[in-house]
């Protein structure tokens, strides 16, 4: 019988090479897949803000168009489109046969149905800072004054002639003058204005003439206003542009200076009646967006571009089929 006089062999282990090799194929591993379900929430993301942010102004052009298409066109009937200087945001205020909120302690609220409505929109930057308002006032068609509620439409009045300014107290704003307050209509308080959007920052409109030309009136003053009196029946179409920041871009704004950032936001977007956008309703929404995708929307106070590039523009016309 031959005996071996051979020895078993030890078991080998790994080398420190091989477990430096080995860790650094699953950290590069790791950071790849982590790089993928980053991109895919930044997209998922991404997708949700601009979901959100169409919803939002469909939601809000929605409820205009309803508003507009109810609109009471009579030339007596007050309306003011409040056109802002530039850094500012303008307003809307008109009649119409529109759902709103009647005042219920008043015999009022039993007409509901069929009742006139005073409406308008206006981006208010004090209670509920750079948000659009929507402003709902039930009246009735009594034609009492404002003073007792609920009231109703009271029409335009010239003592001195259809050429002078009407009496003010059968303006709206003279009318209601807790409601709209002072040129541009943008600080008044009122418990029948409530929140439409609180992602729209951004309000302009400009009108499309029946001449297929575009007008944009000028800038309010303590003495001077654009009405329904100037010639609605040659008035096609309002077009009306807005901004949108959604909730999660602005929540990543400093609270410190939001109210800083957001102003330089407003004032980033140039009104219609300015000389880079003269009158043009696509010219304006051309350049919103221009401005937002350099990363200039939120002013050089702002934070990232990336966040500037989170704005969006949307525009539509409403027609008044005034003919």
């Amino acid at each position: 019988m031959r005996i071996s006089n051979s020895r078993p062999h030890p078991c080998r282990g790994f080398t420190l090479i091989e477990v430096m090799v080995a860790t650094v194929i699953l950290v590069l591993i790791f950071v790849l897949i982590l790089q993928i379900v980053n991109g895919a929430s930044r997209v998922a993301t991404m997708g949700q803000k601009i979901l959100d942010a169409d919803n939002q102004a469909r939601m809000v052009f929605d409820r205009m168009a309803f508003d507009f298409e109810a609109m009471l066109k009579r030339p007596d009937a007050d309306a003011i489109f409040s056109k802002s200087a530039p850094g500012g945001n303008d307003a809307i205020f008109f009649y119409s046969e529109a759902p709103a909120s009647m005042d219920p302690s008043s015999s009022g609220a039993l007409q509901m149905q069929g009742a006139v409505a005073l409406v308008g929109y206006r981006v208010n930057t004090a209670n509920h800072p750079f948000q659009l308002e929507r402003l709902g006032k039930g009246l009735t068609w009594d034609g009492a004054a404002g003073s007792a509620p609920p009231g109703g439409p009271v029409y335009l009045n010239y003592p001195n002639g259809i050429s002078s300014p009407p009496a003010l107290a059968t303006t709206l704003p003279g009318n209601w003058p807790g409601t709209f307050g002072q040129p541009p209509y943008t600080t008044g308080t009122d418990a029948d204005y409530q929140v439409i959007s609180d992602q729209v920052y951004r309000m302009d409109f400009c009108f499309l003439m029946s001449t297929g030309s575009f007008f944009t009136p000028a800038p309010l003053t303590s003495g001077s206003t654009w009405r329904s009196t100037q010639g609605f029946k040659d008035v096609a179409a309002v077009v009306v542009t807005i901004a949108i920041l959604d909730g999660h871009s602005r929540q990543m704004l400093p609270a410190s200076q939001f109210n800083t950032i957001m102003q330089n936001a407003v004032t980033a977007l140039p009104p219609s009646n300015t000389a880079a956008t003269p009158g043009n309703a696509a010219g304006i929404a051309l350049q919103w967006m221009s401005v937002a995708n350099s990363g200039g929307g939120l002013g050089t106070g702002g934070p990232s571009a990336a966040i500037a590039g989170q704005i969006r523009v949307y525009q539509r016309y409403f027609y008044l089929n005034t003919n």
